[in-house]
């Protein structure tokens, strides 16, 4: 669950800057506009969740120097790769490039995607029965899904109405899996 907890939020980071994608390059963006102001927010936004998963992988770092291997390299490996993500991002979002953020997002969501798939299928050859053929079925599509949403970002043809129709979907799904961890958070509580 903690993998699907950390893609989510990388998703919802990914769909709240995606909804940011109108920025002007007109007059407004001089000093004190309403423009230039929103990109100095992303910004910032971008700079704390690179401080974030900073901090996320020195205390994990910190916890396995006192207790060796309470985090597998697995987990610190994934806890590394959340640090590289939001550099890239960062230094996207500095680009003011709105497509190529989308795209570095779309690079960044395929390839944990990917990488939450081969590790399903490493602990599957390691420990047989330990993931379900459903949960592998989904962790295959939802790299698919990622390689696929790529695909499109990398075509600067797509119809950015139609991304948005999608995005919305995406939003409405993502409102429907947090619903789902909570209530599975919740029977967890209860045991």
């Amino acid at each position: 669950m903690n993998l699907s907890v950390r893609f989510f939020s990388l998703i919802a980071v990914a769909l709240l800057g995606t909804l940011c994608i109108g920025r002007s390059l007109s007059a407004q963006d001089q000093e004190g506009s309403p423009a230039k102001d929103h990109e100095i927010l992303r910004i910032r936004h971008a700079q704390a969740c690179l401080e974030l998963a900073e901090s996320r992988l020195e205390h994990r770092l910190d916890i396995n120097n006192r207790r060796p291997g309470f985090y597998t390299e697995k987990e610190l490996r994934r806890y590394r790769q959340d640090v590289a993500v939001a550099k890239r991002h960062l230094a996207t979002i500095r680009s003011g490039d709105a497509v190529q953020v989308h795209l570095q997002h779309a690079r960044e969501l395929a390839d944990v995607a990917k990488v939450d798939y081969q590790d399903a299928l490493e602990v599957s050859a390691e420990k047989p029965g330990a993931m379900t053929k459903h949960q592998m079925n989904e962790l295959r599509l939802k790299a698919e899904i990622a390689e696929l949403r790529l695909a499109i970002w990398s075509h600067p043809e797509a119809n950015v109405l139609s991304l948005m129709d999608h995005l919305h979907w995406q939003l409405e799904r993502l409102s429907e899996e947090v619903l789902e961890l909570q209530r599975r958070l919740d029977k967890v509580e209860l045991n």
